[in-house]
Formats: structure tokens, C-alpha cells, sequence
């Protein structure tokens, strides 16, 4: 006579299996914010290029867009665009690097992901990962 039902190996292979599934997704999970904080970084730190490429047709140089190293917030014309890109890259964890001069400037802002890593975007073009600090008085530029 055959009986009907599961055998408790094969329970046990199965809640085995969706034990498996159950980890893989939580870590998976895991890293979702710290993604998500740097998603909300590089996009803050991209619209500074417009901003930058603004200043620089009205003022041809690009040294008003930073203030003593960081975004210069005061900017008498682009200072509220200014100041919201700053408070996105702050509410995220992390803070602006800024440095220009008459024809070149670089922006980086630090990851939540990996803090000695950071997005960088500069005058060449460049948009990128870098290593953090790469962007300094020095160095005008993301490489």
C-alpha cells in the first residue's frame, strides 16, 4: 500500500533550499540603502556640471562654483541650486570637495558603499569613480 504525502527528507530539502533563497535575498537587502545613498550622491554631484558650465558663459572662469573647498553656496546667481546640491550630498552621509580656478574645477563627494572611494566630475568631462581625494587644491581635476 502507498501512502500519500512528503517524506521529512524531502521537507527538510526543501526548507533547506528556501533557507538558501531566504539568505541570498537579505544580503542582497543589505546593501540597498548604501546603494541608494550613492545613486542620490553622483546625481547631486553631475548637477553641479551644468552649474559649472552656467558660470563659467557668465563669467568665463569657472572659479566662482567653489569656496574655500567646498560648493559655493553664497554664489550671488546660482547659489539656492547650489545650496540644494550641497544639502543632497550632506543628508546622504557624505560632503562636497570643491576646487576651481579660470579653466578648470573638480567636484567629488565620498560613497556610502566604500568611503575611500568617491565620484568625481571635473572640466575635461570626466564623471567618474575615483579615489577619494583625488580632487584637491593641487590637483583641479579628477585623475
Amino acid at each position: 500500500m502507498k501512502s500519500k504525502g512528503f517524506t521529512l527528507i524531502e521537507l527538510l530539502v526543501v526548507i533547506a533550499i528556501i533557507g538558501i533563497l531566504a539568505a541570498i535575498v537579505l544580503v542582497s537587502l543589505r546593501q540597498a540603502p548604501q546603494k541608494a545613498k550613492d545613486t542620490r550622491v553622483i546625481s547631486a554631484v553631475e548637477q553641479t556640471r551644468a552649474i559649472a558650465a552656467m558660470i563659467y558663459t557668465d563669467d568665463s572662469s569657472y572659479s566662482a562654483l567653489c569656496s574655500s573647498g567646498s560648493l559655493n553656496t553664497g554664489h550671488s546667481t546660482y547659489g539656492n541650486q547650489l545650496t540644494t546640491i550641497d544639502n543632497d550630498i550632506t543628508t546622504n552621509g557624505s560632503s562636497a570637495t570643491c576646487y576651481a580656478g579660470d579653466n578648470d574645477y573638480c567636484v567629488e563627494a565620498t560613497l556610502a558603499s566604500d568611503t575611500s572611494k568617491a565620484f568625481c566630475v571635473d572640466a575635461t568631462g570626466f564623471a567618474g569613480q575615483v579615489t577619494a581625494g583625488t580632487c584637491s587644491s593641487t590637483n583641479i581635476a579628477c585623475k
